[in-house]
């Protein structure tokens, strides 16, 4: 990293810490001179922290719900659309993948699938589907400055020929209709992403995919400038994605699609979709592959910062796990009136609420949610914690490549007017 970048950063971290230490040690003497005022204190804010967080992922499930909508555009104004697939060393999910979109009955529809340099035989898995129209592109290892996933793509994006692009991964699953009713979701809008369920094979990843949901539906997004987004499967208008300055304006972003939604919401061009009936997506990524993603976007999610990891824990533990163990001990300790009931409170609001993240993507598995918060938090600090190690003192592999070297460089840029 360039060094008065490395200090900069240091010397910000250093001072969050100091003056996080001295008000931690000031609340500390304060809880201890007015114990009766700081436990009522903590009580209620944990009550409200459990409303804001169960209203967020109430209203989002409310609001982000796809409907039926019959599509009055005739098969001839119908826009061509290209599905773009990068793939490395898929040979196990791409068959699949490919198979679930060639079944689609839209009539406009191009599948491109670009090999990312593998080095096992999807290549010729892609090339077995040439047949049926599946269009095979030999992708080239990324520049210095350029994270993997955005190269490639850039390369898909240079390749396809349709107005509209939706952009997946070879975990997903699409069915019949997807692409239509896809289609029929951007008759106003320049770009969608859609929430996808999960696949009943791989509902094993229950205390990894919720994190990155928990992430999306329960923090407000919908009330700021940053809406929420999945990068599972997205779609959006090819001219759009010119007139932002393509790939190459992002070529380091982790999360390339955030920073466009981010972009076309602020112009009201932006929607985003829970999966269900009428917008039927499926994802199935194993808990391996679900852990490796986390880990990849957790730490730049929190703006790389570790001010911003321990400010996380400390809210996790503080305002999820701590409510837990809080009505644990006041049920063994027989406490009744108002502190218990505020207590039972928080624990329902909090449970009720993860369940219903659960529920938005699992089929079978979904009461868990009842349970799992405090685990569910704690496998969140872990990971953020593992996240921020990896990026600042190891390495973040991703389809076998370091994507710390591309994101960390940092370029002269010239100086501000």
């Amino acid at each position: 990293m360039n060094l008065l970048e490395l200090r900069s950063r240091a010397h910000r971290t250093f001072i969050f810490t100091v003056v996080s230490s001295l008000l931690l040690i000031g609340y500390v003497w304060f809880f201890d001179v007015n114990f009766a005022v700081s436990k009522n204190f903590i009580l209620i804010s944990q009550f409200l922290v459990a409303v804001a967080l169960s209203l967020s992922v109430a209203i989002t499930f409310i609001l982000y719900r796809p409907k039926k909508i019959i599509s009055s555009i005739t098969e001839s104004k119908l826009p061509t659309v290209s599905v773009c697939i990068p793939a490395r060393n898929e040979t196990q999910d791409l068959p699949e993948c490919i198979e679930s979109v060639l079944q689609s009955s839209y009539p406009k529809l191009e599948i491109i699938v670009l090999d990312d340099c593998s080095h096992d035989n999807t290549p010729d898995i892609i090339k077995r589907y040439a047949h049926a129209g599946v269009r095979f592109v030999n992708g080239k290892e990324p520049r210095d400055d350029w994270l993997a996933k955005n190269a490639a793509y850039d390369r898909l994006a240079d390749e396809a020929n349709g107005e509209i692009l939706i952009f997946m991964g070879v975990d997903v699953r699409l069915a019949k209709d997807t692409i239509t009713n896809i289609i029929t979701h951007m008759n106003d809008v320049d770009m969608i992403s859609i929430l996808p369920r999960r696949d009943e094979s791989a509902e094993a990843s229950i205390f990894i995919q919720p994190i990155r949901f928990w992430w999306e539906l329960g923090l407000w997004r919908f009330a700021f400038s940053k809406p929420p987004i999945m990068s599972t499967c997205w779609a959006i208008r090819k001219s759009t994605l010119d007139k932002q300055g393509t790939f190459e304006s992002i070529k380091k972003a982790v999360d390339p699609e955030a920073v466009l939604a981010q972009k076309l919401h602020h112009m009201k061009s932006y929607s985003f979709y829970i999966s269900n009936a009428n917008l039927e997506i499926k994802s199935a990524k194993m808990p391996k592959d679900q852990y490796q993603t986390s880990l990849r976007k957790r730490y730049p999610q929190l703006r790389r910062r570790p001010e911003n990891v321990l400010i996380l824990i400390a809210f996790e533990l503080l305002f999820i796990i701590a409510p837990y163990i809080w009505f644990v001990y006041l049920s063994l300790s027989g406490i009744n009136g108002y502190i218990y009931q505020t207590s039972l409170a928080t624990v329902v609001l909090l449970s009720i609420a993860n369940s219903l993240v659960y529920r938005l993507t699992l089929k079978r598995l979904w009461p868990l949610g009842l349970l799992s918060m405090p685990s569910l938090a704690l496998a969140d600090c872990l990971l953020a914690i593992k996240s921020m190690y990896s990026y600042e003192f190891g390495k973040v592999i991703w389809k076998e490549r370091n994507i710390c070297l591309p994101l960390f460089k940092v370029e002269k840029s010239l100086p501000k007017i």
